[in-house]
């Protein structure tokens, strides 16, 4: 049996990758595991767009609103 962990980053740049697919709205994303600049700069732009502060810090709201922004497509 083979089991695969995944880092919270890994999941949350799935996330990311599919809203910059589908909508182009947020500058990208490298889906490595590592939060990196990137990740941060889609972060707070996902933020903006829903009106937050901009700290690039994940948070539960931050986190509900990339799941169901993934979920739109424009």
């Amino acid at each position: 049996q083979v089991r695969v962990l995944l880092s919270l980053p890994f999941l949350i740049q799935k996330f990311l990758l599919k809203i910059c697919q589908q909508t182009g709205n947020i500058p990208g994303v490298r889906v490595s595991g590592i939060f990196d600049d990137l990740m941060e700069k889609s972060v707070m732009k996902i933020q903006s767009i829903f009106n937050q502060d901009t700290t690039g810090v994940i948070d539960p709201v931050t986190w509900y609103n990339i799941v169901e922004y993934s979920k739109q497509k424009e």
